[in-house]
């Protein structure tokens, strides 16, 4: 019997069928188990919403398995802060319906923040998966960390969603209005107050399509630069930066996302 552990695993869901039984056999074949797992679905499809209920019945109907369907679709944003609200387990962990874990991933980031309780947040390194299949998976040891400074998290977001956890009782969530870089945002918020964020440099989650450039809500460029230029606005507002900071960020931005066309263009013309 695996031990349990006070985290609350989030898993938002629309049109997942395809991929949703890769992540959570992820989950469940963690080392050490999660004290509650959300499905939260946001497809107002109710064929595939009734396709996704078979699919968790008929592979996990013994497991401790929440599926949630919200009314009408609100957006990843929203389905996250709905399983935090409903979470009882001192931390969350967030995971893309269509990424996947490293086996050890709940075990040593659990227990890093368990012996850190100064650590609000924890991130990892990811690896990027071209053949859609996991071949081996590396067991580790031991971790090597480095604190995520203020300057780290304005350049570019450097904790995917399916990389977090974070402390479930603090006073953050996701910016429901933000449909894109809702993740950066609340990363921004969170270190820029002057809390503790630490990036783990192991590879405990599996991507499995390019974070730009593929298909998802990564290959919406436009929108993502959009709701990037957004985000640095919104924290500016807040008086979380000063103007030559904003500025500065802004521009940025903007050269990294002529840089990312330039180079769609030229490999769309390789292919």
């Amino acid at each position: 019997m695996k031990e349990k552990i006070s985290v609350t695993v989030i898993i938002p869901c629309y049109r997942c069928n395809k991929t949703i039984k890769r992540a959570i056999d992820s989950v469940l074949s963690q080392t050490v188990l999660p004290n509650e797992i959300f499905i939260i679905d946001d497809n107002i499809d109710k064929r595939e919403t009734i396709e996704l209920f078979d699919i968790l019945v008929k592979n996990y109907g013994k497991e401790d398995i929440v599926m949630i369907c919200n009314i009408k679709n609100k957006g990843a944003p929203f389905s996250r802060n709905l399983g935090w609200y409903l979470a009882k387990s001192d931390y969350v962990a967030f995971l893309d319906s269509d990424d996947a874990w490293h086996p050890q991933k709940l075990e040593l980031q659990y227990t890093f923040m368990k012996k850190n309780s100064e650590i609000i947040l924890t991130g990892h390194d990811i690896e990027i998966i071209k053949n859609k299949k996991i071949e081996t998976h590396l067991k580790y040891n031991s971790i090597s960390s480095i604190e995520c400074l203020k300057r780290d998290i304005l350049l570019r977001n450097i904790f995917p969603t399916p990389t977090l956890m974070i402390k479930r009782d603090i006073n953050y969530r996701f910016d429901e209005t933000m449909r894109y870089v809702d993740d950066h945002l609340l990363l921004m918020n969170i270190i820029l107050d002057g809390n503790k964020a630490v990036k783990i440099k192991n590879k405990l989650a599996y991507v499995f399509k390019p974070m730009f450039g593929a298909s998802g809500l990564s290959s919406n460029m436009y929108q993502m630069e959009k709701h990037e230029l957004l985000a640095y606005t919104k924290i500016f507002k807040a008086n979380k930066i000063n103007i030559l900071t904003y500025t500065f960020l802004i521009i940025f931005s903007l050269v990294k996302y002529v840089r990312r066309l330039i180079l769609l263009k030229i490999n769309s013309r390789q292919c």
